[in-house]
């Protein structure tokens, strides 16, 4: 079917080149569709990505503060265990220094014993 209007010089336009042209812009429409389907995908995907990452992230994060946590607790009963061990070496110190003090008193005691 061709439809004309030779009258008002215009040029001759067939139904199938109307036909083909709206079924092209159709498909331009659904292609322009798929096109922006696409990228919501990809939006999608970078999103979850994002989200599986931060989740990662925040449980490096929480796995390094345990250990943290840990090695502070075992440093801190550490630091209590030396500290007793100093307070009794200190003791242990202060009693041989007065045991020391003593024995030198009673060596000035012996007879014979001429003070240097």
């Amino acid at each position: 079917m061709k439809v004309s209007s030779h009258d008002q010089g215009q040029s001759s336009v067939t139904v199938d080149t109307l036909l083909s042209d709206g079924l092209r812009r159709g498909a331009e429409r659904i292609g322009g569709g798929r096109k922006q389907d696409e990228r919501e995908l990809k939006r999608q995907r970078r999103k979850q990505s994002n989200r599986e990452s931060a989740r990662r992230s925040r449980l490096r994060k929480q796995a390094e503060c345990d250990e943290l946590s840990q090695r502070a607790e075992a440093l801190n009963e550490e630091n209590a265990s030396l500290r007793a061990q100093a307070a009794r070496i200190k003791s242990e110190y202060e009693h041989l220094l007065a045991q020391n003090a003593s024995l030198k008193e009673r060596l000035g005691e012996l007879p014979g014993r001429k003070d240097r």
